[in-house]
């Protein structure tokens, strides 16, 4: 049984930590994207500018800060209606594009 628990435990641990650094990859894409497109104004070229393998390093720097700082918030629940509403107002970007998509009869984009 002590296996099994330890097994669990390490799984547990290998999954949280997969995800983390998956959402913190993704993350940082974003704001290089937002940086790309000049929406962050100066603050674009001061982002893009240290890159190491064609992956901007310091996107992800400032990104991991950034998640610190929610995080030490001490309270969870204040930020967990704005991603709530984020997550479901992609969600109905989505179904609004795919349902337009539907209506003017284009060819499939698959």
């Amino acid at each position: 049984m002590s296996e099994f628990r330890l097994a669990v435990t390490g799984a547990s641990a290998l999954t949280t930590f997969c995800a983390s650094t998956s959402g913190l990859i993704g993350a940082s894409r974003v704001l290089e994207a937002l940086a790309r497109d000049g929406l962050l104004y100066r603050a674009s070229e001061w982002l893009l500018n240290l890159k190491l393998c064609q992956r901007p390093v310091l996107v992800s720097g400032v990104t991991f800060c950034l998640v610190q700082c929610v995080l030490l918030m001490q309270s969870l629940n204040k930020i967990a209606r704005l991603c709530t509403l984020a997550f479901l107002l992609s969600y109905l970007s989505v179904n609004l594009a795919t349902l337009a998509l539907s209506w003017s009869a284009a060819t499939n984009f698959r």
